[in-house]
């Protein structure tokens, strides 16, 4: 039998080993595909747990930030937290053999009287060198400033004009009543797309962003990242002045703590309870200042024409005042002011400055230091600031006898300079413990200065040039601790008028306890980091994290040498 063997047709030679290697291949493509995707999850799973050790760093910068201003040793110092790159330079959180390993962060600040933006330091920004527009009608209505005063506060800022300035304040007030040059919502409801204004508050200063007539480049000038310093190509105009905006002048916080430098309570000279203060006087200053003081606030000031008026036991009335001078600052706080007298008491003065009224047969007293001291509340005289103690004269009974009492603190630079700053130190005018909104002359710029009522061009000059000597005192490590009160202003003859200080008090501080800081969470090879802004409220016990807010994308905005990478 045969058989035939059979065949292929010629035209089906070799596809099977054809087909097994395209299978080969498609195996191996996907395999490879497999591959990349493999590595790339794996690189993007690295690169995201690296991100999040950054962004844990850069927050453990604004902890760093936030335990320094809670630490009491650190707060004694001249410079706790502005300027500390032992602190705050390439701190090392994550050690490694490489540098890829080595994690970091750095807290950094722009120069603020460089002009040119050209250099930096470690440390924070205090926002009470700032004017807070929160705080400003507020302290406006206890001062009893008109528009116009009111509006020079802003008017003094670079590009700032009437009709800006009125509608910030329109923005910020209560009512819907037009300032002579301002915009209500009657303006922002004929836009394109139409909007009421607050009337309130600000929560960022990113909403004065719809204000009218305000432009991101009023209030944020040339600096286009917002790191504090001038990068190539933020010289927009190349006048080779760094224009930071109105953020450089302008806060929606600012407080300080209203305790003596050890952390213990400052006596108010407002309060009611005359023998308690008396008392609390006598225990830190000694009997003529209590009996002093006492009597100044039963009494009033002996004035010109008191002669005439002795024994008659008149009493300043409580007042409307302009009020707050001294600690009582711009606080909000509408029961401290009802209370301690701190927002509204105290223009009143005394007729004549009699003897003690409250000494009488129906008025109940308690005789302390010869004085028979009311132990009832009344309306007696408010005091609108601690330099307007110095100098004065006030009518006191004491035991028995009418006479003159004069003030434990001479109306000379001499005097004032050696005793106000412990005086200052130890003395407030309300029990608030914190007081908002007062601006801090040791950083303070010039433009903000010179928004003051009375306020000189030749004094904001001299302010701001000792500001930077002190500036250079302080990075030298030199102590500063004589400027921790207004009366540096005094001892260093700046101002040697008690008057004068006086006039200013109700505005001015020397210290501040609201911190803006950036933090930079990096590696030391680069790659991933995060930088972050936060505000610390550092007059709250622990302090408190007001804001925070990621400005990454705006880039990492420091050289590695800029942020002391060793």
């Amino acid at each position: 039998m045969i058989r035939h063997r059979l065949q292929l047709p010629k035209n089906r030679r070799g596809s099977v080993l054809l087909i097994v290697l395209v299978i080969i291949v498609l195996l191996a493509l996907g395999a490879y595909a497999f591959t990349e995707m493999s590595v790339a999850e794996n690189e993007a799973t690295t690169m995201y747990g690296r991100t999040v050790m950054a962004r844990a760093f850069a927050e453990s910068g604004i902890d760093v930030a936030a335990n320094s201003l809670a630490d009491p040793a650190q707060r004694l110092q001249a410079d706790p937290v502005t300027n500390r790159p032992d602190l705050y330079s390439a701190v090392l959180l994550r050690s490694g053999d490489v540098a890829r390993g080595r994690g970091r962060f750095s807290v950094i600040a722009g120069q603020t009287y460089d002009q040119t933006g050209a250099s930096m330091r470690f440390g924070l920004t205090d926002e009470t060198g700032k004017l807070n527009l929160n705080q400003l009608l507020i302290m406006a209505a206890n001062n009893k400033l008109n528009d116009d005063n009111t509006r020079n506060f802003l008017m003094q800022l670079p590009n700032m004009t009437n009709e800006i300035a009125d509608a910030m304040l329109d923005w910020i007030d209560s009512d819907e009543i037009p300032l002579q040059y301002g915009a209500e919502s009657e303006y922002y409801q004929t836009l394109p797309q139409p909007y009421k204004p607050a009337n309130g508050f600000l929560t960022s200063l990113d909403d004065l962003l719809l204000v009218r007539g305000v432009t991101p480049l009023l209030l944020f000038g040339e600096d286009l990242n917002r790191n504090g310093i001038m990068d190539p190509g933020e010289d927009l105009n190349g006048d080779g002045y760094f224009d930071r905006g109105w953020s450089q002048f302008l806060t929606i916080y600012s407080s300080e703590r209203n305790l003596q430098q050890d952390g213990t309570p400052r006596v108010n000279l407002n309060q009611q309870n005359l023998p308690q203060l008396y008392q609390q006087v006598q225990g830190l200053l000694g009997d003529a200042t209590a009996q002093f003081i006492t009597a100044y606030r039963i009494n009033g000031p002996q004035t010109s024409n008191s002669n005439s008026n002795r024994g008659s036991g008149s009493k300043s009335g409580g007042g409307s005042g302009s009020g707050g001078g001294g600690s009582s600052g711009m606080s909000a706080s509408s029961s401290s002011t009802t209370s301690s007298g701190s927002g509204g008491g105290g223009s009143g003065r005394s007729s004549g400055g009699g003897g003690n009224s409250s000494s009488s047969a129906n008025t109940p007293s308690e005789s302390l230091g010869g004085m028979q001291v009311p132990t009832t509340a009344g309306s007696y005289h408010q005091i609108s600031s601690i330099y307007s103690l110095v100098g004065a004269q006030v009518r006191a009974t004491i035991n028995g006898k009418p006479q003159t009492l004069k003030s434990p603190w001479a109306n000379s630079a001499a005097s004032m300079g050696q005793n106000l700053p412990d005086v200052l130190d130890k003395l407030s005018l309300v029990d608030d413990p914190f007081i908002q909104g007062r601006i801090n002359v040791n950083v303070a710029p010039y433009e903000v200065l010179m928004g003051l009522p009375n306020m000189t061009q030749s004094l904001a000059q001299q302010i701001v040039g000792a500001q930077a000597m002190g500036a250079s005192s302080s990075a030298s490590g030199s102590s500063q601790s004589q400027r921790a009160t207004t009366a540096w202003l005094v001892a260093e003859g700046i101002i040697t008028s008690a008057t004068t200080m006086a006039q200013l008090d109700p505005y001015i501080t020397a210290h501040g306890a609201v911190y803006r800081v950036q933090s930079i969470g990096y590696f030391d090879e680069g790659g991933p980091f995060v930088r972050l802004e936060a505000v610390i409220d550092g007059s709250l016990d622990p302090p408190r994290i007001l804001n925070m807010r990621d400005l990454t994308e705006l880039g990492r905005g420091f050289t590695r040498q800029q942020l002391g990478i060793p």
